[in-house]
């Protein structure tokens, strides 16, 4: 399974906006390639851009191929990365290992790619070192370099559009800018939702700091600090407001995380996880609200149970948005299930699955929708500002997987977080082999 940005559709459009692919070499790149290769001391460098079906090159040294397939490449876990991401030893990774480009020829050993991220952040590609034998991780400034280099190869790009824009003939500048102002307008359209995300993220930074001074007012109300209040009843209300105030810092949070997977803020941390040690956590944080409304969590994990490659907070709080989603949804003293099981293709299945009142096409397209909310009838008693799920879906496609909604009306709801095969491990040995 090809791991898919959660920007594809944005970033495939800041791709095809710059008409680069299937071009002809141009000294502009082949210069930053070979510099790439000496610098670097490393016999293959490239310029790889990724598109739906293909790694494409538009700069090349020591490589005769023009292009791959793009689920043989490791450009595409580049670009999910958002980083310089090394590969130290392709034969022993296991995401790699059966990889025809290391079977096979050039026979890569050791890969180094800085993602392509233009002004907006959209990963375009990389710029990649190749070596056919293992190396040594490169140093923090080695990186640095390599970051620039890729830094100029966007620069270059650009700079190129713009002389396409600026040519001579007023014909061709005339249907240029026609074809540019098109682009603008379907960007604007495709960013309108970004737009929303960072006004919501500006908005819960400023209200994070009065809200925290009003807390912290409320407690020492609440508490007495200064001398006992006459009325009890002022307590109590001070309580209240601490309790509802609380409240919104978590939303604040989660709408922050949010904004923040959708701009390519946030980054994984990835370890090796124990998934029964995960599903105890989850059930201890989802105690409160699994207890509020009267539902109870069953675990069924598959035996053996694999370890999973992931981000242990981000992975956590996936399958507290889930549980406790489904816990608003269903009738009291009902059973929701955490269930992990193995797909046929090597990937894990991650589900929450509940008797509720379940969910038709629409209302799962809403529900997934940032701040979307389902609206039929079955729901309308329920509460939520439409950020759990959306979250949870940047999230765990971030982790190169997908989310996957079975639900009908009236027979209950099955939410999967669907890790892909490179992420599942039997033993859970080897943690620096996947994750060079």
């Amino acid at each position: 399974m090809m791991p898919i940005p959660f920007d594809e559709v944005q970033r495939l459009g800041s791709l095809h906006a710059l008409d680069i692919l299937d071009t002809p070499p141009e000294p502009a790149f082949d210069r930053i390639t070979r510099l790439a290769s000496k610098q670097f001391d490393v016999p293959i460098a490239l310029i790889s851009l990724i598109d739906p079906a293909r790694q494409w090159f538009k700069s090349k040294v020591g490589l005769s191929l023009d292009e791959t397939p793009r689920a043989d490449s490791f450009c595409q876990f580049a670009i999910m990365e958002g980083r310089v991401m090394q590969v130290l030893d392709a034969s022993r990774d296991p995401r790699f290992a059966d990889n025809v480009l290391v079977t096979g020829d050039p026979r890569i050993r050791y890969y180094a790619g800085a993602p392509l991220t233009t002004g907006k952040g959209f990963r375009l590609g990389t710029l990649c070192l190749i070596d056919t034998k293992a190396r040594r991780a490169l140093s923090q400034d080695q990186e640095a370099q390599l970051r620039d280099l890729a830094d100029l190869v966007i620069h270059e790009m650009e700079l190129r559009r713009l002389r396409k824009l600026l040519g001579t003939e007023t014909a061709t500048v005339g249907s240029e800018l026609a074809g540019a102002l098109r682009s603008l307008r379907e960007a604007d359209d495709a960013l309108s939702q970004q737009a929303q995300m960072d006004v919501m993220a500006h908005m819960a930074q400023e209200f994070r700091t009065p809200l925290n001074a009003m807390l912290s007012f409320a407690e020492i109300i609440s508490k007495e600090f200064f001398g006992k209040i006459g009325d009890p009843r002022y307590a109590n209300f001070a309580a209240q407001i601490e309790d509802c105030g609380n409240h919104l810092i978590e939303v604040l949070g989660r709408t922050l995380d949010l904004a923040q997977a959708a701009q390519g803020g946030l980054t994984l941390v990835d370890s090796v996880i124990d998934l029964k040690e995960i599903a105890s956590l989850v059930e201890k944080l989802c105690w409160s609200e699994l207890n509020k409304y009267q539902a109870r969590l069953v675990l069924d994990l598959e035996t053996p149970t694999p370890k999973l490659l992931a981000d242990r907070n981000q992975l956590s709080q996936m399958l507290v948005n889930l549980i406790c989603n489904a816990a608003r949804y269903v009738e009291t003293d009902s059973v929701i299930t955490l269930q992990a099981r193995r797909r046929p293709d090597g990937g894990l299945d991650l589900s929450v699955i509940d008797q509720g009142c379940g969910m038709n096409s629409e209302a799962i397209r809403k529900a997934i929708a940032p701040f979307g909310k389902a609206t039929s009838a079955d729901l309308s008693d329920h509460t939520g500002l439409g950020i759990g799920l959306p979250l949870t879906k940047r999230l765990v496609e971030m982790h190169g997987g997908s989310l996957a909604i079975d639900s009908r009306p009236g027979q209950g709801t099955k939410m999967s977080l669907r890790f892909p095969a490179y992420r599942v491990n039997e033993t859970g040995a080897g943690e620096a082999d996947a994750r060079p």
